[in-house]
């Protein structure tokens, strides 16, 4: 069972010595939690949260959590709409994990593996690309055929294209890595270039097998799984989609995010359903981290935008292919008479009352960010930072040396210099940035002093002289904005959430009996 991931805060319960029925510790809005709940809940922590809550305290911490998400599913009964939309993702997530367990159960890996051996080949290679016309496909595979590959002809966008958008690629490797998208290829003329649909266009393909017993794999059972799982859930992502969602996002520290309202141009084609441009934007906005309290949760975080790791068009299909794997997985699920638990999306709506009453009010605008940041200048103050000339001898030879004044007397001395070959002082750092030998030497000398040798573990000798002192002082706003902002947006969020909780345990008359969770028996029955 999932917990709120949020501190447990200073507010206020009604405490009582005794809440007069067996089996209950406490209520909220009349409603017991009774001792089956507490341990329902403590047996489904993972196992190092439950060693927490055998740590002093660890009971009452727990209580108070269990209070805190029935505070706010009753919160939630109130206005069920602030829920709309994140639930809906919630129950694709977890119906498509439901799907694909069933899938990982009934999968034969052995079975799978044998298959691969017994098919007579070791690998294969494969040349594709993909255009827009049935016609100009055929042209090529013909050109291909009589032995011009030339590479000119303009394609389409595909999961391999390149960073220039070509789609034309040469792929090699053990044949269990043909994926199913090229399937259809097998059960034709090896050797010989074909026109499949593919991705609402057209793929050339030419498939070359190598016959050979198969070299065993220890990752082809995992490749196997996700092949079957590709099978159970036929979907379609659409090339000329990709590339107009393509052009409603835009890059923000390194992630792909919407820039607009997009279009009902379709970007997937399931079974039941097409998701168009607008409605992978939606997902995307709904499922930015900034939406959320804390860390994203697992089942939200796949539809996060994603990280740049390719060409944009790439990284979005990727992105795109995962999405709709989760909702062809849960198209499935329903269709396999899967339903999820009573409680099962119990998080999302606690999480989204959270969002809706304390998280959307936390964001600071910039004279926001300006005032915090000048009420808790002492969180950014920069400590004090020296520049020195440095250098570095064999720690053998500082005997041969004689009287030293200067880096002058060091004839081996290794340091930096400029190209005159003066040498370089380093830039301002602090005290840490020198090691822990170097550092306390350098942070305790005069400005000007030589001073050397230090000994640095036996086999170099540093030199150094302080050129420069740079006094403590408080960062500028400017270079320490994105930090402040964050901090500030914590603060926010932190006052916000006490003061929700406030008003939610005395809205909801909450009651905590105390000897009845400090003498509960986690092991199955109190003491």
């Amino acid at each position: 069972m999932r917990t709120l991931l949020y501190t447990v805060t200073a507010v206020t319960i009604l405490l009582v010595s005794s809440c007069g029925k067996s089996g209950e510790l406490g209520s909220v809005n009349g409603s017991a939690v009774t001792t089956d709940e507490y341990l329902s809940v403590f047996n489904n922590l993972p196992a190092d949260l439950q060693v927490e809550v055998l740590e002093p305290g660890g009971r009452m911490e727990l209580m108070t959590r269990i209070v805190m998400k029935k505070s706010l599913l009753a919160a939630w009964e109130e206005d069920p709409s602030v829920s709309n939309g994140w639930e809906d993702l919630y129950r694709v997530s977890l119906l498509a994990d439901s799907a694909f367990n069933r899938i990982g159960m009934q999968f034969d890996s052995r079975a799978y593996t044998d298959s691969i051996a017994a098919c007579g080949y070791s690998g294969f290679s494969l040349q594709v690309v993909l255009v827009d016309d049935s016609a100009g496909a055929n042209e090529i595979a013909d050109q291909w055929n009589s032995g011009n590959f030339d590479i000119s002809a303009q394609s389409m966008v595909a999961p391999w294209s390149l960073e220039d958008g070509s789609s034309y690629r040469i792929f090699s490797g053990p044949v269990q890595r043909i994926t199913n998208t090229f399937l259809p290829l097998l059960t034709m003329e090896h050797g010989v270039a074909h026109v499949i649909p593919m991705y609402g266009e057209w793929c050339v393909g030419l498939l070359n097998l190598t016959e050979g017993d198969w070299l065993p794999d220890e990752r082809a059972p995992g490749m196997g799984l996700l092949a079957a799982v590709a099978s159970a859930t036929p979907h379609v992502v659409l090339s000329r989609g990709i590339s107009s969602l393509t052009e409603n996002c835009t890059l923000s520290e390194n992630r792909l995010v919407p820039s607009g309202a997009g279009t009902q141009e379709p970007v997937v084609l399931l079974e039941g359903d097409t998701l168009t441009v607008a409605d992978i934007l939606d997902v995307m906005s709904m499922a930015d981290p900034a939406n959320f309290p804390g860390e994203v949760s697992a089942e939200i975080a796949m539809f996060s935008p994603p990280e740049l790791f390719a060409a944009p068009e790439v990284t979005l299909w990727f992105y795109v292919e995962s999405l709709a794997q989760r909702y062809s997985l849960a198209e499935l699920a329903e269709q396999q008479g899967i339903v999820l638990p009573e409680n099962a999306l119990d998080f999302a709506r606690a999480e989204s009352v959270v969002r809706a009453r304390v998280l959307e009010s936390s964001i600071p605008d910039s004279a926001g960010v300006i005032e915090w940041f000048e009420d808790n200048t002492d969180l950014f103050l920069v400590p004090e930072r020296r520049s020195v000339l440095l250098g570095y001898t064999d720690s053998t030879a500082t005997t041969s040396y004689g009287s030293v004044s200067s880096f002058d007397d060091l004839p081996d001395c290794q340091t930096v210099v400029d190209r005159s070959g003066v040498m370089v002082p380093t830039p301002p750092q602090v005290e840490q940035a020198f090691g822990e030998l170097l550092g306390p030497e350098i942070f305790a000398a005069d400005t000007g002093v030589f001073t050397g040798p230090v000994d640095l573990d036996g086999e170099l000798a540093g030199w150094f002289e302080v050129v420069e002192i740079v006094p403590p002082e408080t960062a500028s706003l400017e270079d320490v904005y994105s930090q402040a902002e964050l901090m500030a947006a914590s603060t926010l969020f932190s006052s916000g959430f006490d003061s929700l909780m406030e008003e939610l345990y005395a809205r909801y008359s909450v009651t905590v009996d105390t000897s009845a969770v400090e003498d509960i028996d986690l092991w199955g029955s109190t003491r």
